[in-house]
């Protein structure tokens, strides 16, 4: 049973209703939703986050549980089964497990009764985790998936997260933090960044990344 045990007196998954929109629950949870309004019904998610991310940030043993929790395959599959339950799942990083949003579960349940710029950030988040962070397309995807969104919401209550992820994309896609070597106080990308910079832009005309450089040579852009 993943209960206060497993993370905490804080946050147990099985236990609390603010925390787990579980199948007992979620029958009630519709309910609720589809006899509030859109923004009532944010309210409502965005506490239910908030106490998540509040309580995963400040709970340091739940790490620890977790690691002599999850002792074999078998085990790993036993704590999943039972967080499909709820809005959380096991996320796999590096090797190591940790409990994050599921939100592609989330998005399912609040989607159509929460204003449309946030059930766009929800449907987006769910595409952007089932994604492998060392994919090279992933990464090109998350990168217009967000670009789009901010174009589209520029003025989303929580835009600044959507900058952040479209800088650690581009990042990530296009330069890997490397450079070339300085000219005239000017970053100058090595040649395959400039080439990838190339292809994106045949790829999406429209994009605002397009026009991150120009230069006569295709050996001394900078940006």
């Amino acid at each position: 049973e993943i209960g206060s045990g497993l993370v905490g007196s804080e946050m147990c998954i099985r236990d609390r209703a603010i925390i787990t929109p579980a199948e007992t629950q979620q029958s009630n949870i519709a309910k609720y939703l589809k006899q509030h309004t859109n923004e009532q019904n944010l309210e409502v998610f965005l506490t239910w986050r908030n106490t998540i991310n509040s309580s995963l940030s400040q709970n340091n043993n739940y790490r620890e549980l977790l690691a002599k929790e999850l002792h074999s395959e078998e085990a790993v599959k036993t704590v999943q089964n039972q967080l499909s339950k709820t809005g959380l799942y096991l996320l796999n990083s590096e090797g190591k497990y940790k409990l994050a949003i599921n939100y592609d579960k989330i998005y399912k349940l609040y989607g159509k009764h929460i204003p449309a710029d946030w059930a766009l950030y929800l449907k987006d988040l769910s595409i952007e985790q089932k994604c492998s962070p060392n994919i090279l397309p992933d990464k090109e995807q998350n990168l217009v998936m967000w670009e789009d969104f901010a174009n589209t919401y520029p003025n989303f209550e929580e835009i600044y997260v959507i900058y952040e992820k479209m800088q650690h994309y581009e990042k990530d896609y296009f330069t890997s933090g490397v450079f070339k070597g300085k000219k005239n106080n000017a970053n100058i990308y090595k040649d395959e960044v400039v080439v990838a910079y190339d292809k994106f832009s045949d790829k999406h005309p429209y994009s605002n990344y397009c026009l991150l450089y120009t230069s006569p040579s295709p050996r001394d852009r900078s940006l």
